[in-house]
């Protein structure tokens, strides 16, 4: 059998069906007649974007693009997540954002006694949240994203993780992402207690992934372990929950709003 490459090709339009005997076109006359070969196209990988996301991304990126840390990331101009306010991208999400209540799964009473007596330890070891700062509430904040994800199988944990956007221009990073087949959980600390920054961040974090991975739908989550804010990025609106966890006097979680959070961030995992 003789050997060709695309060279042989260049410059023809002719369109061949499938199976055709490259043995036949008339530039291969000298090949084995009946001989089949085949002739591969690949399609584009890029994914035709929903209306909304195009139009929310194209607001988005003006915003972007006038910030003044803007800077060129490979070539392309990028905005870090956390150089973003609030007052910045509200006008972008506003929008499409709708308050709602974020389902439950239950956690069994075994798991969620687990989840307790390592939150107490954690309180005791490192003498409470009250006056803690960020890296302290890192260690608040692990263990129920831990515990729950430990509830559900092939769920992966990715810490610092960096994603910096296509055809949105922005970049940074999330202290963890959790990961189960297609689904993303997007968690950002909030810094110095600025929930707004953090919503910021998340949101606009969230576009990146779903550019990046080509998402239909991407969670969210902002927390400085004591207020939890509950984001689910889809392509029409952007869903936002709310809830706190309360504490005794003794610094520790109440059992009640914990299993709120923990419950809440179980059904991000498995429910479709």
């Amino acid at each position: 059998m003789a050997n060709y490459s695309l060279v042989d090709f260049r410059g023809s339009t002719k369109k061949l069906a499938a199976a055709f005997p490259l043995s036949s076109y008339p530039k291969l006359h000298d090949s084995s007649v009946g001989r089949i070969h085949v002739l591969v196209v690949v399609k584009s990988l890029e994914v035709e974007l929903a209306e909304p996301t195009l139009k929310r991304w194209v607001e988005l990126n003006e915003v972007l693009d006038a910030h003044k840390k803007m800077k060129l990331v490979d070539g392309v101009s990028s905005t870090a997540y956390s150089a973003l306010s609030w007052l910045a991208i509200q006008p972008v999400f506003g929008k499409y954002t709708v308050q709602s209540i974020f389902p439950r799964r239950e956690i069994e009473s075994e798991d969620m006694n687990a989840l307790y007596a390592c939150m107490k330890l954690f309180t005791k070891a490192l003498g409470g949240t009250i006056e803690s700062n960020e890296s302290k509430l890192l260690f608040f904040i692990a263990p129920i994203l831990i515990h729950v994800s430990c509830l559900v199988e092939n769920v992966q944990i990715l810490v610092e993780e960096n994603v910096v956007g296509k055809r949105v221009h922005a970049n940074g990073r999330f202290e963890f992402v959790l990961r189960c087949g297609a689904k993303r959980i997007c968690i950002v600390e909030a810094k110095k207690d600025d929930m707004d920054q953090g919503m910021a961040h998340n949101l606009v974090g969230c576009e990146a992934l779903a550019d990046v991975e080509q998402l239909d739908t991407v969670y969210g989550i902002v927390t400085n372990y004591k207020e939890w804010i509950f984001f689910k990025r889809e392509n029409e609106q952007i869903l936002r929950g709310h809830t706190t966890i309360r504490l005794l006097h003794t610094e520790l979680p109440t059992l009640e709003s914990l299993q709120d959070i923990a419950e809440t961030i179980h059904a991000m995992l498995v429910n479709n």
